[in-house]
């Protein structure tokens, strides 16, 4: 549920990250803290290449 959440939520933000409440096993969605590799900009700027790269598809800001 909590992907679905982070997908159809009419409050979810971009950047966030939904996890479980419980020990994040299980339990209604929340958002939780960003950090260690889901932080990493670096990270995310190539695996964003990647995408568009594979995808063929270029988000035009970021070219």
């Amino acid at each position: 549920w909590p992907a679905v959440r982070a997908v159809l939520g009419s409050d979810v933000q971009g950047g966030q990250v939904w996890g479980p409440r419980v020990f994040g096993l299980r339990g209604r969605p929340r958002v939780e803290a960003v950090r260690g590799t889901l932080a990493d900009t670096e990270t995310a700027v190539e695996l964003w290449r990647a995408s568009e790269e594979l995808t063929g598809q270029t988000w035009k800001q970021l070219a």
